[in-house]
């Protein structure tokens, strides 16, 4: 008795354990330091729930033994996955339905791999087979995203201090274009130091069209930001570089601002991070917390206009 006591006192004790933590990860924010890592955040709702799910089922089989430990455990992990997603209507971040599907997907999954080999190791092989498959499967694709991302997230990190070059895979999660699209195409031959592929962004719409970028955060130790581009048109292209932390507050003297006029051929840019990091008016920017570059043009509207970018990097003053 005293053995099976001290079984459900520690599955009870372990339980509130997780339930304490997975409320404070919803609601707390952590001030991930790349963006790259709030995606990661995003998509680890499934697979938190199947891992919830296996630790819950593991720690209740073991105190109350075969009967009731599954069904307890499923009736513990609807209420985990409603506590989850209410506590987020109290820190900085909103509860969705999507984010409540992923954890039910997470909790379904695992549930289904704990069954089926439960039934597999009483002997009933298709039941249990039937079972484990799909659980399996459901496992694989609710860990793909998150493995993915964790990948992009060391590739960034070994690639640093070149920012974007355009070759490589991981670099898809980094940049997206608001009204419009970029494309790889090969680089032409008159352009600097090609190396493979260069960005072709096609801009389009009425308000400030352009390509936004989520470079590596800590920009310390670094001197210069620099890159490659050009207009794509048959006339030069003006546009507006961008550069804020996670600290901006969303006006406009809080990040830097700077017009460009790109000609037609390939130009190496450079930009004094010293001048990025001072430009907001009452402050200074975090250089180990860098959030955003922006490319974009101010004169939008239904005629696309293009421009040709490529080998975004930092560079100290000694190796220019």
């Amino acid at each position: 008795m005293k053995s099976a006591a001290r079984a459900s006192l520690l599955a009870i004790g372990s339980l509130s354990l997780i339930a304490v933590i997975t409320v404070v990860f919803h609601v707390y924010d952590f001030g991930a330091t790349a963006p790259l890592y709030t995606q990661l955040r995003d998509t680890l709702h499934a697979p938190g729930f199947a891992l919830l799910t296996f630790a819950t089922m593991g720690l209740l089989l073991l105190a109350i033994g075969k009967r009731q430990y599954y069904i307890k455990s499923l009736i513990f992990l609807i209420f985990m996955a409603t506590l989850s997603e209410a506590s987020q209507l109290l820190g900085p971040r909103e509860a969705s339905l999507k984010d409540f599907i992923a954890d039910f997907a997470g909790i379904g999954s695992a549930a289904l791999i704990v069954a089926g080999c439960a039934r597999l190791a009483r002997g009933g092989w298709m039941l249990g087979i039937a079972l484990l498959l799909p659980g399996l499967a459901g496992t694989a694709m609710i860990f793909a995203e998150p493995v993915r991302l964790s990948s992009a997230i060391l590739s960034q990190a070994q690639a640093f201090p070149a920012l974007l070059t355009f070759d490589e895979a991981f670099e898809h999660y980094l940049f997206r274009v608001s009204s419009g699209n970029v494309q790889r195409v090969p680089a032409p031959p008159a352009w600097p130091a090609a190396s493979g592929s260069i960005g072709r962004v096609r801009m389009n719409g009425p308000q400030q069209p352009g390509l936004e970028f989520a470079p590596y955060p800590d920009w310390r130790g670094y001197d210069q930001l620099t890159f490659t581009a050009a207009s794509g048109h048959s006339t030069p292209l003006q546009i507006t570089i961008r550069v804020n932390d996670f600290a901006h507050d969303g006006r406009y003297d809080d990040r830097f601002n700077f017009r460009l006029l790109l000609p037609l051929e390939p130009t190496r840019f450079s930009l004094s991070l010293e001048d990025i990091f001072a430009s907001p008016v009452g402050r200074r920017m975090d250089a180990a917390r860098i959030r955003r570059i922006v490319w974009f043009t101010s004169t939008g509207g239904d005629e696309p206009q293009y421009m040709l970018i490529d080998d975004v990097t930092l560079e100290r003053a000694e190796t220019r």
